[in-house]
């Protein structure tokens, strides 16, 4: 630490430090309301919406001590302990459960500079300061104890403001992502879920209608006015779309599908499985290196992206050669078999992955369904609820491959799921853009984070 700059206890800096509301909530959980964040919903940096709770005015009012503001500083106490982020500005009004709450003084701390800094070099503290026998956590006391070095108010603020910069291109990408996985995911819904060009290709024909057109409007979502303003291509286009679907839905052995599809087996439309669950390095007669090809296992897998990066381990090119005999490919899915058992990735470019513990790689044949339509089915509720039925196992459920391959897969016409990459594949190559662009962002970040919360690096003050 520079010689300019001090150390203060945390309760030094906040106008406020407290806890959020300790209690039961199950019965006060409401589809709409006030937000009611948990720890799961504080990440490093930033605050996670998925799966937020919502409590009601009243309820909110009645615990008003462990409400949230914008710039709070929520920090969580068990389970991840220490990991903090700022309450963001969206946020006009919020309560929370059990996080120690920082309202910070903005006269002596920036509140980024502050959740920076106890995500990293305050983490040691955080860690030393734990109670408790079953479930270890911090309490306000420790909190307020917490040392934090301070440069100048102007320094923090440049500080935040290059570390913000990074954190807020991040989020970007990942809102820009999930917009995109949004729109492949209602396609898919609609195509090969709901059969919505079938279905309405079918009613056109009991109301005498044209059934061709009918099909055209639920895919292009547009009404038939709209649909004829089409240009020549992009009509000829939506024309041939239409004409992929048949006019009916027939029995199956899982209910009623289109006329012309088919249910299958995981067996039946791969060119390749590749089982690597429980392969190590030894197990080859070599070791994890500092570089090299990257071994990815199930831990790294969530939400069909690559996540904890920072846990990534490496191979050498000769222990990768031993490895990976069938080497990974674009359009490859790969599948966790447990720990947690169906997560997805799709992978989008040509890195090098190397398959490591509790994985499987799954290979479309191609003559007969697309990679991306495979993914997306693997997506599905129905295939991740045969998985599950086919799992085995007490405290972790898991899957062999012999019960993998049984899986049964809808098989449309080649066509159809033809005509669905060429609108989805350019969506995924984005989120994989978008995910590879994260990963370096993240990085960059890590690396100037300890360096400039320490004043290794000296930023200049206007």
């Amino acid at each position: 630490m520079r010689s300019d700059w001090k150390t203060v206890d945390l309760e030094e800096i906040s106008k406020e430090i407290t806890v959020g509301f300790v209690g039961s909530m199950t019965s006060e959980y409401q589809e709409h309301g006030i937000p009611f964040f948990r720890s799961k919903n504080i990440k490093a940096f930033e605050l996670d919406w998925n799966d937020i709770k919502f409590i009601s005015p009243e309820f909110h009012a009645k615990i008003k001590k462990s409400s949230l503001k914008y710039k709070d500083v929520a920090i969580i106490r068990t389970g991840k302990p220490g990991t903090a982020c700022v309450i963001p500005e969206n946020v006009k009004e919020a309560n929370c459960s059990d996080l120690v709450i920082v309202r910070v003084d903005e006269e002596k701390v920036n509140p980024y500079y502050l959740s920076y800094y106890i995500n990293s070099i305050a983490v040691g503290q955080v860690n030393s300061h734990l109670v408790g026998a079953v479930q270890q956590h911090f309490n306000v006391s420790s909190a307020k104890k917490i040392k934090i070095h301070l440069p100048s108010i102007e320094e923090q603020n440049n500080i935040a403001e290059v570390l913000n910069n990074l954190t807020n291109k991040i989020t970007n990408n990942n809102q820009i992502n999930q917009t995109l996985e949004e729109m492949a995911q209602a396609l898919f819904k609609s195509w090969f879920v709901d059969f919505e060009p079938v279905i309405a290709k079918r009613t056109a024909i009991e109301k005498g209608e044209d059934p061709q057109l009918a099909a055209m409007e639920v895919i292009s979502g547009k009404a038939a006015q709209a649909t004829s303003n089409f240009g020549g291509k992009e009509y000829d286009e939506l024309r041939a779309t239409a004409d992929l679907f048949p006019n009916n839905l027939v029995e199956s052995e899982l209910g009623l599908i289109p006329e012309g599809w088919k249910f299958g087996t995981l067996n039946d439309i791969t060119s390749l499985i590749i089982d690597h669950r429980g392969k190590t390095p030894k197990k080859l007669g070599g070791d994890w290196s500092s570089s090299g090809k990257p071994a990815i296992s199930a831990k790294n897998i969530k939400n069909g992206k690559l996540i904890k990066h920072e846990m990534i381990r490496f191979v050498s090119q000769e222990l990768y050669e031993k490895w990976m005999v069938n080497e990974l490919q674009k359009g490859d899915i790969i599948l966790t078999s447990e720990g947690p058992l169906g997560e997805l990735f799709f992978i989008t470019d040509d890195t090098k992955y190397c398959l490591s513990q509790r994985l499987y790689a799954i290979r479309a044949n191609e003559h007969l369904l697309t990679p991306d339509y495979l993914y997306y089915y693997c997506r599905s509720h129905a295939f991740q609820q045969e998985l599950e039925g086919r799992s085995t196992g007490t405290t972790v459920t898991g899957i062999r491959q012999s019960e993998l391959r049984k899986t049964r897969i809808l098989i449309p016409t080649y066509d159809v799921t033809k005509m669905f990459s060429t609108k989805v594949i350019l969506l995924l190559q984005k989120i994989g853009i978008g995910n590879k662009s994260n990963l370096e962002l993240s990085e960059i970040r890590n690396t100037l984070l300890p360096k400039l919360l320490s004043g290794d690096i000296e930023l200049k003050t206007e």
